[in-house]
């Protein structure tokens, strides 16, 4: 377990997140979030580019992960609830804590919590880097749990670093109350939001590392071990999907980031409020138009001139 985790320095590996204000007619300012971004105005239409691909979710965005530029878009500014997708920023401020080898000992409120688990129990111990593999691959919200109480004391206390540290991002339309993503009333982000807190996770080289795998094993501080599988289908699709996180509750509906490596070129792509019988097939049918399309805002392929995530 120390050997698994020790050794790993995340800190000084993200590169900082700086929000900033709104100027001009720009819908919103760029994230800050990473080298050459620009700001445009909000197109009109619903859909950009017009001759985009038609999918269910009711809010989308597809960015290019390295120069934040926005390929693909419906109703982006949408407050709606993000499911277990906000996990990415539970596990983003995990990682960039680090000390991943520490040990996080489970306590009884860490498993009373509805949804996925990793079936934890009580008084049994992990490495902080075992429950982030738990959260992000399995969708644990008992390990989200304990993660939370380890990072900062309380669910409030991380709920209060999770809107500071989304703010740094500039995902500054957001409001999230727990560490987990099932339903809380009054916590909502948007598909835009949300891209902007998914290309921090994925500059995170622990956190991009674990997004990827189609399974681990997760095991406690004695040495026993449970299966984890990934619940991102599209993993088990090609190769070419480098992960993210889905997620489902009642209110949100289907959720999904998904990213996409080809020819060294990273996009990612968030879909909320969708159907869990089409929501990756949607993904895939954007991301093949983004690789393809002449119409793409910036083809995957062939870069041209597109507008940046605001």
């Amino acid at each position: 377990m120390k050997g698994k985790w020790s050794g790993l320095i995340i800190g000084g590996l993200l590169a900082g997140c700086t929000a900033t204000q709104p100027a001009g007619k720009v819908a919103f300012a760029p994230a800050g979030d990473g080298g050459g971004e620009k700001q445009f105005s909000a197109p009109t239409a619903a859909t950009f580019p017009a001759r985009a691909p038609a999918i269910i979710a009711a809010s989308a965005i597809l960015v290019d992960a390295d120069t934040g530029e926005v390929l693909y878009e419906k109703s982006p500014d949408l407050r709606l609830p993000a499911a277990s997708t906000q996990k990415l920023l539970t596990a983003l401020l995990v990682a960039e804590s680090g000390h991943l080898a520490r040990p996080v000992s489970l306590r009884g409120i860490d498993l009373l919590v509805d949804g996925t688990k990793a079936r934890l129990q009580i008084g049994e111990g992990y490495a902080r880097g075992e429950l982030l593999e738990a959260l992000l691959l399995q969708s644990a919200n008992d390990a989200a749990l304990a993660l939370a109480r380890d990072n900062a004391g309380s669910v409030s206390a991380f709920a209060a670093r999770m809107n500071r540290r989304a703010r740094e991002c500039g995902a500054l339309h957001s409001r999230f109350l727990n560490p987990h993503g099932l339903d809380a009333a009054g916590q909502f982000t948007t598909a835009r939001d949300l891209a902007r807190i998914a290309r921090a996770a994925y500059r995170n080289p622990i956190l991009a590392q674990i997004f990827s795998r189609e399974a681990a094993d997760l095991a406690d501080l004695h040495g026993h071990l449970k299966p984890l599988w990934n619940t991102n289908e599209l993993v088990y699709r090609s190769p070419m999907y480098t992960g993210m996180k889905p997620g489902y509750t009642a209110q949100a509906g289907k959720c999904l980031v998904a990213s996409i490596r080809y020819q060294g070129r990273l996009a990612i792509l968030v879909q909320l409020r969708g159907a869990p019988n089409s929501i990756y097939d949607d993904a895939e049918r954007v991301f093949s138009w983004a690789l393809h399309s002449p119409y793409a805002g910036r083809n995957l392929s062939f870069p041209s001139a597109g507008f940046a995530l605001r």
